[in-house]
Parts: C-alpha cells; sequence; structure tokens
C-alpha cells in the first residue's frame, strides 16, 4: 500500500474511533506535548504507523516515525474539535440546556476550576494571541487561527524532538517535516 492510502485507511477506520468525543473528554487530557508523546491514543497511532513502516516495535522514535507519515500528533485534532464545540455551544439559543451549561463551565472557569470554558481560555491565550476574537461572523476564522497557531507550535515541537534525540542525528540531517503536512480534519 502506499502512505497516501495508509493515512486514509488510519483516517476512517482508527480515528474515528480513537477521537470518539474528544470534545469532551479532551479537555481533561495532558497539556504538555512531552507528556501527550506517553498518552495512549497517540501510542496507538504510533504503533499504526510502526507496522506499516516495518520498524521494531520497540523503537522509541516515535516523531520520526510520525514525520515519515507527514503527520502531526492527535493533538492538533483533539484541540481543534474541541474548540469547534465551543463554537458549536455559543451559538444555541440562550434557552438550550447545553448553552446554560456553557454558562456553568464560564462560571467555574471564573473560580480557575477545571472545565471546558478554562481549556478554552488555555487554548486562546496560547495560540490566539487574542489577534481575533470570536463573533458570530468570523467563527470559522477563529477557529482557523487557532489551529493554524497550534500546528505551528506541534511542528516546532516535532522538529525540536527529531533535532535533540542523538539517536535521530542522521536521519535528521536527511529529512525535514515537509511544508505541506497532512491533518486529519473535520
Amino acid at each position: 500500500m502506499s502512505l497516501s492510502v495508509n493515512n486514509r485507511l488510519f483516517d476512517s477506520l482508527f480515528l474515528p474511533i480513537l477521537l470518539y468525543g474528544s470534545e469532551v473528554w479532551g479537555i481533561y487530557d495532558k497539556n504538555d506535548f512531552n507528556n501527550w508523546e506517553k498518552d495512549d491514543i497517540e501510542k496507538t497511532r504510533i504503533y499504526f504507523c510502526k507496522q506499516f513502516l516495518g520498524v521494531n516495535k520497540q523503537c522509541p522514535n516515535f516523531a520520526a516515525t510520525r514525520n515519515e507519515f507527514g503527520r502531526l500528533p492527535l493533538k492538533l485534532a483533539i484541540e481543534t474539535s474541541i474548540i469547534k464545540f465551543w463554537i458549536h455551544l455559543q451559538s444555541l439559543p440562550e434557552n438550550n440546556i447545553a448553552k446554560q451549561c456553557l454558562q456553568l463551565s464560564k462560571e467555574m472557569a471564573d473560580n480557575n476550576q477545571t472545565g471546558l470554558m478554562h481549556k478554552i481560555k488555555q487554548l486562546c491565550n496560547k495560540y490566539n494571541s487574542s489577534s481575533i476574537t470570536l463573533n458570530e461572523n468570523n467563527r470559522k476564522l477563529f477557529a482557523s487561527h487557532i489551529k493554524q497557531n497550534l500546528s505551528k507550535a506541534l511542528t516546532a515541537h516535532q522538529l525540536k524532538l527529531i533535532s535533540k534525540n542523538r539517536k535521530l542525528h542522521f536521519f535528521h540531517s536527511f529529512k525535514q517535516i515537509p511544508k505541506n503536512l497532512v491533518y486529519w480534519t473535520q
């Protein structure tokens, strides 16, 4: 199978299962990129990649394996789905129960308690740089802007992992992360 067929198979067969409900459970997931690399969901994806490439399953070079596929960590898809879910909740009528739960989440965030709005504030502070504020006319632009900034951060993280690993010095001298990475999007 070609790499593109393998990516499509993974995206259509495994990814929906791995990311099911990620807009909810992703709120409570690991924020640190280094800890995310050890998450079971990312390990499952790396295992799939290693199987396709035919490398030893104990091979510790997960960033290089993912780089061969031209992919970034699944953290991108998870945090993008959280943003899209929040935008969807924002558009609901005020008397909707989900919208009322969002209001409760805002109150929890004001008290520095973990929840949807706490996660949204973290993502906006970290990846939006307050250059775009959400309103009814720019919802897609807002989500796209955060996704683009998150993508840049994950790309830099992946390059750092590859360049700092002494086992990957030779690999790093020949390979770079492609400019046109393939992302999973909804």
